[in-house]
């Protein structure tokens, strides 16, 4: 979607206290319905500007109360029919959606999901290395001819790959703002445009193992405890990923852009699961290097 102007992005960043970015500000990077991101350069360094809309934040709200009147009378009405029953799931699952997606307006956990991604990221390349190994199993069990090749060719280029989490900056952290660490490459977006090929290689042999082990750590290690009978309960994940290539080496690099919590049922695993265990995960976690400042900018605790 088309990006708002800098004057509005200004607007934002003087109401959450940030009145000293204003003149930093560069062009729009990407611009989405909940959030925009710009370049920013501060005290030599290229960073990134995300920032949300409190008027988007109010749409959404309505549009979510809509949702519950519109279910509340399709459910007084008590059809039965087929298409009456398609379409109560259906405003079902946006009420469901609710509580995760309003988190996305709450940059300040945003960026405490990076800061848990970029302490996990050392037990990335084992966990990839034993992926791959299943990977390799499971080429040859019959999966759709478009999917498998695609999993050929990331398996065959995957030693090229690494992930990289950017790092929000704490003194300029806000519910409405953030600023962050420049990852830079290609985005994943414009490799699946130009060359679509490629950009699906790379989603299914790198995004997706990624976000969905981010999906167990992210769960697993908040609750410290595995389950022994290795049951699983799917949620819908609130990871987003991006990837860029960085030149000129061709690596890959991921920055997962927003979390929220999962409910304790979400997911459920076995503790000698892979290689990292949720005991293990926790452990690591904990024990990880506090981030600091960049230089020139303050730290500042920006925690709930």
């Amino acid at each position: 979607m088309p990006s708002r102007p800098a004057a509005e992005v200004q607007a934002v960043l003087r109401q959450e206290g940030l009145d000293q970015l204003c003149d930093s500000l560069g062009p729009a990077l990407n611009a989405g319905t909940v959030a925009q991101v710009h370049s920013l350069s501060l005290h030599g360094l290229e960073l990134v500007l995300k920032v949300t809309f409190p008027e988007a934040r109010r749409r959404f709200d309505t549009d979510f109360r809509l949702f519950g009147h519109a279910r509340q009378i399709l459910g007084a009405l008590k059809l039965n029919d087929e298409k009456a029953n398609i379409v109560a799931a259906m405003f079902d699952a946006v009420g469901k959606s609710e509580q995760s997606v309003l988190a996305e307006f709450d940059l300040r956990e945003e960026a405490n999901a990076m800061q848990i991604a970029d302490g996990l990221l050392p037990m990335w390349p084992a966990v990839y290395a034993q992926w791959k190994q299943c990977l390799s199993a499971g080429l040859s069990h019959g999966l759709p001819h478009v999917a498998a090749a695609a999993l050929q060719g990331a398996e065959a280029a995957s030693a090229a790959w690494r992930m990289a989490v950017p790092a929000p900056v704490e003194s300029l952290v806000t519910p409405g703002a953030m600023v962050m660490t420049r990852a830079g490459g290609e985005s994943l977006q414009q490799l699946m445009a130009t060359k679509p090929k490629d950009g699906a290689m790379v989603f299914l042999g790198l995004v997706v193992p990624f976000m969905g082990w981010l999906l167990l750590t992210q769960s697993s290690s908040r609750r410290g405890a595995g389950d022994a009978d290795c049951t699983w309960r799917m949620w819908t994940p609130t990871w987003a990923t991006s990837a860029g290539r960085t030149a000129p080496s061709g690596s890959w690099t991921g920055a997962p852009l927003c979390a929220a919590s999962a409910p304790r049922s979400a997911v459920r695993c076995s503790s000698s699961y892979g290689t990292w265990p949720p005991a293990a995960l926790t452990r690591a976690w904990r024990r990880r290097p506090k981030p600091s400042g960049l230089p020139g900018i303050p730290p500042r605790r920006w925690r709930k």
